[in-house]
């Protein structure tokens, strides 16, 4: 069963950015792992599940609100960049 979020096209760029975002934490000092890029992964799994939860809201304020949620975690996750570099 199809999901209506998995043909959105800020779903699929979402995953390919968190693809590419985990690629990245790999080449970090193993010192990193369990505080930064801990936090990053799941600010990243949380940009996608919010867009998830938020497509199956019925209305358009609801839905809008899950977005938005989408999008301060993707602005959490600027901001730890900035702290790893």
């Amino acid at each position: 069963m199809a999901f209506r979020f998995q043909s959105w096209q800020v779903y699929k760029d979402a995953r390919t950015f968190r693809k590419e975002i985990n690629a990245i934490l790999k080449t970090y000092p193993p010192a990193e792992r369990y505080v930064l890029i801990d936090q990053i992964k799941r600010a990243m799994l949380s940009v996608m599940l919010q867009i998830a939860e938020g497509s199956e809201r019925k209305t358009e304020k609801d839905k809008n609100l899950f977005i938005n949620r989408s999008l301060t975690s993707l602005f959490r996750d600027s901001r730890l960049f900035r702290l790893c570099g």
